[in-house]
């Protein structure tokens, strides 16, 4: 087997042993530990997942039928279909010399190069997206009075392009593969109709208008400070992370970062200060909460503090931060470095301040 979990997944064949018994049906046992095992090792540190279950994939499954060249299963513990399609010699061959890692690798690489991707469906525009972490792909387009839609769904890479084996709503389609000819992407449903993979030179909606909607948070990491933040934003920010070890909060942190999280429902944003004394495993949170006002034409968000600081102990490490907010508005923007995009906020009454955010 082969497997698009890693490089060397992708690239090297593993080899597994396996057993056909009956249980409560026929079931099939793959018993070595293999690149299907990999899914399931319980220790979260190997590729991820939850200790004691993984990324939670099965190892044993039953029998549940063959329609034309697929047999189906599915798995005794965690439910989670397997579906074994008959490979033809030319596959096979391209699967175990080295192509499929050049395929997963060619795919990626699309995405990164063309930040802003999209299909034209009856003249609407999809922002596509894809998320190899999760393997998620996701479409959002913007209706009327600025209604944000975000349809996802799961995909995995196969020798041609991807696949979505549970479909991509987009619009009135739903699109099931992602395809080349010659040096163009296209995404096809399932009757063979094929929209281009395009790309805008900027996201085709602005920062402001998916905040609450498709990202819910600015997020500062401990101790980085990202690209496009300007020196008087890099003050602000490194007072805090730098604070959290000086004792300048009154207590000494080894680990903590800061996040601003919108509500657009309520139109509050609540600004956190995190800090831990054992690496961020655990800690407290200093919150000061934020009525807006958002001008819609021009991105504007002018801001009321209503409450804070609640809870925590750095509250003298977020002044810089809270005094920003206090007394400048501000609108945001996108910062885009290689295949990273981050949000920035940028001032207005404080023009000098940019800081640039992870996007969450």
């Amino acid at each position: 087997m082969v497997a698009d979990i890693l490089s060397t997944t992708a690239s090297e064949p593993k080899e597994a042993t396996y057993r056909i018994r009956q249980i409560m049906a026929a079931t099939l046992s793959f018993d070595t530990y293999s690149y299907i095992t990999l899914l399931q090792d319980p220790n979260p540190g190997t590729i991820g997942g939850t200790a004691g279950k993984g990324l939670e994939s099965d190892i044993e499954f039953e029998y549940k039928g063959i329609k034309a060249d697929t047999i189906i299963f599915t798995g005794r513990r965690f439910k989670k279909y397997l579906k074994l399609v008959k490979a033809t010699r030319e596959q096979k061959d391209r699967y175990l010399n080295g192509e499929y890692k050049t395929a997963i690798e060619r795919i990626n690489q699309f995405f990164a190069d063309n930040l802003n991707s999209y299909v034209e469906i009856d003249g609407r525009k999809y922002q596509i997206s894809m998320d190899n972490s999760l393997k998620n792909s996701e479409a959002t387009t913007l209706l009327e009075g600025n209604e944000v839609v975000s349809e996802r769904t799961i995909y995995y890479y196969d020798i041609d392009g991807v696949q979505f084996p549970e479909g991509l709503k987009v619009g009135n389609e739903t699109l099931y593969y992602l395809r080349w000819e010659n040096n163009d992407l296209y995404a096809l449903n399932r009757s063979g109709n094929k929209y281009l993979v395009q790309n805008s030179p900027q996201p085709l909606m602005a920062l402001h208008i998916l905040m609450g909607k498709k990202y819910t948070t600015l997020f500062s990491p401990h101790l980085t400070i990202l690209g496009g933040t300007s020196s008087s934003g890099e003050t602000i920010l490194r007072r805090y992370h730098n604070g959290l070890a000086s004792g300048a909060a009154g207590y000494i942190f080894n680990c903590g970062y800061v996040y601003l999280q919108w509500n657009v429902v309520n139109q509050r944003i609540i600004v956190n200060g995190f800090s831990s004394q054992n690496g961020c495993s655990s800690g407290w949170t200093t919150t000061y909460t934020y009525s807006y006002e958002l001008d819609s034409a021009t991105g504007v968000y002018s801001l009321t503090k209503i409450s804070g600081p609640t809870g925590g102990y750095v509250s003298a490490i977020m002044d810089q931060l809270i005094n920003f907010l206090d007394n400048s508005s501000f609108r945001l923007d996108y910062h885009v470095e290689g295949t990273n995009v981050y949000g920035k906020i940028i001032g207005i009454d404080r023009s000098d301040v940019e800081m640039s955010f992870e996007l969450l």
